[in-house]
């Protein structure tokens, strides 16, 4: 009788670490999980930001290399500032020291913004098939669960 406590006792001292380990993990997988959600969210942003200024940058890039007939990829020429939407005058001719052509500056706002949307619409239509698709997958799931626990 004596040896059926003892062994009752080690049985209960058992189960109590097996809890407090699984209480520690659940605390650390809790902390995991914040820490992820926290970097998605900013993989979010980043994404975001990058939708709105990649579109643009290529434009630039792009139309101002055709424009320069520059034969490599990088060079001073492909900035927008140096791409002949702004012109600096000298200062000794007197009158405005720099000269903003509107007419270049409209081809290239017009065509970086109907390109910033459509990627962000496209992204956004992706997105939301992605998002459509792992719910579908969760409903299955809960419904194989359900129907197994039946």
């Amino acid at each position: 009788m004596k040896y059926d406590g003892i062994l009752q006792y080690r049985s209960f001292q058992i189960s109590r670490v097996y809890a407090e380990s699984a209480h520690e993990s659940t605390r650390k997988m809790e902390k995991i999980a914040h820490n992820t959600e926290q970097e998605t969210i900013s993989m979010h942003i980043i994404t975001f930001v990058m939708l709105i200024f990649l579109p643009g940058t290529f434009i630039a890039v792009g139309l101002f290399h055709l424009e320069r007939e520059v034969s490599y990829l990088t060079s001073r020429e492909q900035t927008l500032l140096q791409s002949g939407i702004f012109q600096w005058k000298d200062l000794d001719t007197g009158g405005a020291t720099w000269l903003f052509k509107t007419d270049a500056f409209g081809m290239f706002a017009v065509s970086s913004l109907v390109i910033t949307f459509v990627t962000c619409i496209v992204c956004l239509a992706v997105y939301r098939c992605l998002r459509r698709r792992s719910r579908r997958r969760l409903e299955l799931q809960d419904e194989i669960e359900a129907s197994l626990q039946v």
